[in-house]
This record gives structure tokens, sequence and C-alpha cells, in this order.
């Protein structure tokens, strides 16, 4: 029964905390021209797909994916979209090889580096982006992986524990 309201709250919670990071980076996330972007609600999903249920993280994906479009996107079902897309996709990748955290931070951000460069991507091609692909992967790309790989060094493990813990709950 926890692990039905604790979950959400876990990803509630990630939500939130993107928007508050926000707020202690001057300018919205924006510093000298450079465009810093958490995922640490993707990153949650990832590693909920790898430790706990697949299935059951690609609908809350979903469901938080439509959450984020509604609350900071101008174009509906991309962020819905691409969430369980991309963590279907590191899954896939992932599934023969161990569950270790090395080899999850490098597929994590290998999945970071997809999503960010489908938004460009779509935003470009529907004419909602006007800078360059240099532009983006130097002032955008390249600060949001940063501030990523230390959320994911400092996190990584207590995320594993907890859906590890999510897991063994429902063994029992």
């Amino acid at each position: 029964m926890i692990r039905y309201v604790a979950l959400p709250l876990i990803f509630l919670f990630l939500f939130i905390m993107e928007s508050v990071f926000l707020f202690f980076v001057p300018s919205y996330g924006q510093i000298n021209d450079y465009m810093i972007v958490p995922h640490f609600l993707f990153i949650s999903f990832v590693f909920s797909a790898m430790y706990y249920q697949r299935n059951t993280t690609l609908i809350y994906a979903f469901i938080f994916g439509a959450i984020f479009d509604i609350f900071y996107t101008s174009l509906l079902g991309v962020y819905a979209y691409l969430f369980p897309l991309t963590v279907y996709l590191v899954c896939k990748v992932m599934q023969p090889l161990y569950k270790k955290l090395a080899i999850i931070f490098v597929f994590t951000l290998t999945g970071i580096i997809f999503i960010e460069f489908l938004v460009f991507g779509i935003q470009s091609a529907v004419g909602k982006s006007s800078i360059g692909i240099e532009e983006f992967m130097y002032n955008r790309l390249w600060p949001t992986l940063v501030i990523n790989i230390v959320f994911l060094l400092l996190f990584s493990y207590g995320l594993k524990k907890i859906f590890v813990k999510f897991y063994k709950i429902e063994d029992k």
C-alpha cells in the first residue's frame, strides 16, 4: 500500500524540486546566456524503471510528462511522449547489461541528451527556437549535463535504494 502513495509523491516532489531549483539559479536557470535544465524527474523515472517496475514507471512518466507540458512548455505532448519513450529505450538498451550504478549513470545521461536534442529539434521545426545547433550545445546542453551529473553523483545511490525497497515490499 505504501508504494501506491510513496511513488507518486516521490515523483511529485522531484517535479516541484526542478522548479524550486531554478529559483536558486539566477535569472530562472539562465546564467550568462547559459540555460540550465534540471532533469531530476526523468532521472528518477530511469531509476524506477530499472529497479522497480518498468510498466508502472512508463505510466507515471506519461502523466508527469503531460503535467510538465502544461506547466512549462507551450507545446503540449512533447514531454508526455518523450519521457516514457526515452525511459523505455534506456531500459531496452540496458536490459542485457548489469544494473550497476555506473552503467545506469551513463545511459541516463544519454537519455537526457536524447530528450534535449529532440526537444530542440521539435522547437526548431515549429519555429519556437531561433538558436543554432552550436549555440544550443554550448549554452543549453553542456550546462544541463553538468547540473544533472551533479544530481546523479549526489542522489543516484539513494534513488537506487528507494526503488529496490519498493520492489522488495511488493515481493512480500
